[in-house]
């Protein structure tokens, strides 16, 4: 048996997958970002509406507001499989210019709620055990100590299930296993490679974290710099204008301001750009780890 890709490597080949894949991908990524803004946007001009023409909120907009909701889960759902779609094709070394899904990336759904209802249900039921006590336990300290040690056990059995079986949904996509064979089959490709697993699916994601921790770092700093040389300016033109005359403090308080509102601006829109492009790369980034964590472990099982 070979070994498994290197987290090194997992890293790697995942910033460089946005580098490569972010333009092809942007129909389906921009949906991450967009979809939850418009339904915000639509929720709050409805309250609004309903609000200046003096009614309460009734069934027609919580109906109104279901619909939306189902929308936005739906459209996240489908930019999520059709970008997994997008990057296990480029994993596999596809030409993803001119080769395209098999199948829509909708008709996965109903074998993907399938393998998530089978795999969570192991969970739920360790987590409904672990609250027992609470229920019929009569001495309380007791039921405490119990309560710790099955909510510790249904923790770490959680955590064994979502690794045991998080090859599932890629073995539906690449394929088209389903419901119990998914799951069986994702349990025999991480099995007796539990641990190396874990660390693969784990350190990528947060050396990804960290690194956009230090982007956004660098980014508030020169932020705050700049607002302060502004601020500086602002101060020392008081200082000068008292000197020159009401007249020109009164230019310098109009010329700051205007430059304080311009800077606000940009800061906010350069806020809302950053904040998409992190959900676009993140979305990539994720995808990329995935596929070639999965495919790693598929090649390499003896």
């Amino acid at each position: 048996m070979t070994s498994l890709i290197s987290i090194g490597d997992l890293i790697t080949n995942g910033l460089k997958d946005i580098q490569k894949t972010w333009k092809p991908t942007l129909k389906y990524t921009v949906w991450f970002f967009l979809a939850p803004l418009l339904f915000v946007i639509f929720t709050w001009i409805s309250l609004l509406a309903t609000g200046l023409g003096g009614a309460q909120p009734g069934m027609g907009l919580f109906g109104l507001f279901i619909l939306g909701y189902i929308a936005l889960i739906l459209g996240l759902v489908w930019a999520s499989i059709a970008l997994m779609q997008h990057v296990i094709g480029h994993a596999q070394g596809h030409d993803m210019g001119k080769r395209k899904p098999e199948k829509p990336a909708l008709s996965y759904l109903p074998s993907l709620l399938w393998v998530t209802i089978l795999a969570t249900l192991p969970a739920v039921a360790a987590w409904i055990i672990a609250y027992l006590p609470l229920f019929f336990a009569r001495d309380s300290n007791a039921a405490g100590i119990l309560l710790a040690v099955l909510f510790l056990a249904a923790l770490v059995f959680t955590i064994w299930i979502g690794v045991s079986f998080s090859q599932s949904y890629l073995l539906v996509l690449t394929d088209e296993a389903r419901g119990v064979a998914a799951i069986k089959r994702s349990y025999a490709l991480v099995r007796g490679r539990w641990w190396k697993t874990l660390w693969r699916i784990l350190v990528p994601n947060l050396a990804f974290q960290l690194i956009v921790w230090t982007i956004l770092s660098l980014f508030y700093g020169a932020i705050f710099m700049i607002g302060f040389a502004l601020f500086g300016g602002w101060l020392a033109s008081l200082g000068i204008g008292q000197e020159a005359g009401a007249e020109a403090a009164r230019a310098a308080n109009v010329g700051f301001g205007l430059l304080g509102i311009l800077f606000g601006f940009l800061i906010l829109l350069a806020g809302m750009l950053l904040f998409a492009a992190q959900i676009i790369a993140q979305a990539i980034y994720q995808a990329s780890v995935a596929a070639r964590l999965f495919f790693s472990l598929r090649s390499t099982k003896a």
